[in-house]
């Protein structure tokens, strides 16, 4: 049996939904802001670094294996459009801690790092990442040319 609970604070609404049949646990947060030519490319690289570090992480290789330490969770995180609007979706899943043998704090350590990646990412001002952010949005232009060149032949322009 599935419980809904809704409680809406200033700027955000929390969705908590109880259930007794799934081993997993499920964070999902979304960011949604409107859709502006100014802001697009940077929104459409957030994903990518906010992935890859925090400050208590602070190499790709530290973060992954804290989400190993927590036994095997993931991380992701996305970017889509609805409408006028730009939604940055995170999610991450973790084991549910009633299924561990071990009496370990898994849940609240999940918690902190969900938050850890939303809020405090590692700021790179290294060449190293201004040199990945620019391949990065170099594949990002490619794609958005080869969109515009599928549009064009869909209406068979001249």
């Amino acid at each position: 049996m599935m419980n809904e609970t809704v409680i809406e604070k200033q700027g955000y609404r929390l969705h908590m939904i109880q259930s007794n049949k799934f081993k997993t646990l499920h964070f999902v947060a979304k960011f949604i802001a409107p859709l502006s030519r100014e802001d697009v490319t940077k929104r459409a690289l957030l994903p990518f670094v906010m992935q890859q570090a925090t400050e208590n992480y602070p190499t790709s290789n530290a973060f992954r294996q804290k989400l190993d330490d927590l036994y095997g969770s993931t991380f992701s995180m996305d970017g889509s459009k609805k409408g006028e609007m730009h939604i940055l979706t995170a999610r991450m899943s973790v084991v549910n801690p009633s299924y561990l043998s071990a009496n370990e704090p898994i849940l609240e350590e999940a918690v902190r790092f969900f938050n850890e990646a939303l809020f405090a990412p590692k700021v790179w001002q290294t060449v190293l990442i201004q040199k990945l952010l620019r391949v990065k949005n170099n594949h990002l232009d490619k794609k958005l040319t080869v969109l515009k060149i599928i549009k064009c032949n869909w209406q068979t322009c001249a």
